[in-house]
């Protein structure tokens, strides 16, 4: 894969999953972007790349300790424009929903476009 984080020169990875989000925790509480905020006018992306059956649980470790540390396993970006390209079409999902397989996807941030509701972290009794 070739990730362009805004205007950055593009990074060749090998990756098993490429993951482009603004909201860092995943369905079951799983956090895998954890510097991810809906409401920060950034998107975070997580290059997922183990080589070897035996290399999963050190991701999977990393991502339960919410480890910041980078390597080819796991290497995480953040930016307002990503451009993923992959050598060969891909399968492809987008919110969750499965759509069509290709080489390219495109992210970029809008800001002031979706209206996010939020509780309020400040708690008054």
């Amino acid at each position: 894969m070739d990730i362009v984080v805004d205007d950055e020169p593009p990074v060749r990875r090998y990756a098993r999953t490429v993951l482009v989000g603004n909201v860092g925790t995943l369905h079951g509480g799983l956090e895998l972007l954890p510097e991810a905020e809906p409401d920060d006018g950034m998107l975070d992306v997580v290059a997922v790349a183990p080589r070897r059956l035996t290399e999963w649980p050190h991701v999977a470790w990393r991502v339960i300790r919410r480890s910041k540390d980078q390597d080819e396993r796991l290497h995480t970006w953040r930016g307002r424009r990503i451009v993923v390209t992959a050598a060969e079409d891909c399968p492809r999902q987008l919110d969750g929903d499965v759509i069509e397989s290709g080489r390219e996807l495109r992210c970029e941030i809008e800001p002031g476009v979706l209206l996010i509701r939020m509780p309020s972290t400040d708690r008054h009794s």
